[in-house]
C-alpha cells in the first residue's frame, strides 16, 4: 500500500510556573471522599501546532532502536484469543522474550517482563464497565493520547531495584534498557494508531518529570513539552503480525536515541464501520553485558 502521511495535533503537557515549587504528578488511584480537596493531577495539557506524522510503510528498515528509539519487526503469535490473562502470560509473554532475544542479539544476558496491558478504543461505559482496577490485567485501558515516556532514568532505577532485588546492583553495571513491545490484536489498526517521536533529537529541556502514583507504587514518568523540532512517525494499517519495539530508557551513552516519546492519534479519515483499535503493550527490562 502507498504511504499515507497524516497531519494531526499531538497533545502535550504545559510547562507551568507552578512547577517551580510543586513537582508535576498524576494519581491513578481512587481518592477517598475525605480527600476531596486533593487533585488527581496538577498537569495541564495543550495541543501543539498541526504536525506531519510520517507513514513509514515501505521503509520500516530505516528505523532502529539505537538510532531512532523504535523499530518494526515481525512475529506471528500462537495466541488466538486475548481475553484470558493466564493465556497471555503462559503463551504470549514467552513469545515476547524470544522476539527480544532474536532482535537484540547475543549480548542480552537477561530479560524481565514486569508489566503488560490490553488497550481498546472503546469507552468503558459503552462496555458496561463502571470501575477500572489497575491491578487487574483483565481490565483493558484506553489509548493514551498525550505524548509521554513511560519511565525516567530514576523511574527505571526504581524498577530494576524493585524487580531484580539482590541482582540489581550487578545488573546495573551492564547495559540496561527498558523496552515496550506493542502490537495490534485481532485486526489491523484503522482508527487510533501509535505515533512515535524520533528520540535522536530529544533534549532534557523537552521533558517534564512527573510522579506517577498508583496503589502500592510511586514511579516517575516524562511528559513531553511541545517543540516544533519533533519528527513523528507511524505505521499505517499495522497488522497483528507487525510488532513495534520502542525504548523508554537506554543506559548506553553512545547511542543516538535513548528514549522514544509516543502517543496515539486519530486518523483523519477512518473507514466506515472500522473496528475499534485493540492492542497489547508489554514492558520489559533488558540487561546486556557492558
Amino acid at each position: 500500500m502507498p504511504p499515507r502521511d497524516e497531519l494531526a495535533k499531538i497533545r502535550y503537557a504545559k510547562d507551568l510556573p507552578l512547577f517551580e515549587r510543586e513537582k508535576p504528578y498524576v494519581v491513578l488511584s481512587e481518592l477517598a471522599a475525605s480527600d476531596s480537596d486533593f487533585r488527581h493531577t496538577n498537569i495541564e495539557l495543550e495541543f501543539g501546532k498541526p504536525q506531519v506524522i510520517q507513514d513509514i510503510r515501505g521503509r520500516e528498515a530505516e528505523f532502529t532502536l539505537d538510532s531512532n528509539g523504535f523499530q518494526v519487526c515481525h512475529q506471528r503469535s500462537a495466541l488466538g484469543a486475548w481475553e484470558k490473562a493466564h493465556d497471555i502470560e503462559v503463551i504470549y509473554l514467552p513469545e515476547v522474550e524470544a522476539l527480544l532475544r532474536n532482535e537484540l542479539g547475543p549480548d542480552v544476558t537477561g530479560i524481565k517482563i514486569f508489566d503488560w496491558r490490553l488497550r481498546r478504543n472503546v469507552p468503558h461505559k459503552h462496555a458496561g464497565i463502571d470501575r477500572i482496577d489497575l491491578n487487574d490485567k483483565s481490565n483493558y485501558l484506553l489509548p493514551v493520547t498525550t505524548a509521554h515516556i513511560d519511565q525516567t532514568p530514576r523511574g527505571v532505577l526504581s524498577r530494576v531495584e524493585q524487580q531484580m532485588g539482590k541482582q540489581a546492583e550487578a545488573l546495573l553495571r551492564g547495559r540496561v534498557r527498558l523496552i515496550n513491545i506493542w502490537r495490534p490484536i485481532k485486526h489491523s489498526v484503522q482508527d487510533w494508531p501509535l505515533a512515535l517521536c524520533d528520540g535522536s533529537n530529544l533534549e532534557a529541556a523537552d521533558l517534564l518529570a512527573t510522579d506517577h502514583i498508583t496503589k502500592g507504587y510511586v514511579g516517575e514518568t516524562y511528559n513531553l513539552l511541545y517543540r516544533d523540532k519533533y519528527r513523528w512517525y507511524y505505521l499505517n494499517q499495522q497488522t497483528p503480525d507487525e510488532v513495534i519495539l520502542f525504548k523508554m530508557f537506554d543506559s548506553k551513552r553512545q547511542v543516538k536515541a535513548h528514549a522514544c516519546p509516543h502517543a496515539s492519534f486519530k486518523h483523519n479519515d477512518i473507514p466506515l464501520n472500522a473496528p475499534p483499535r485493540e492492542s497489547i503493550e508489554v514492558r520489559a527490562l533488558v540487561f546486556s553485558s557492558p
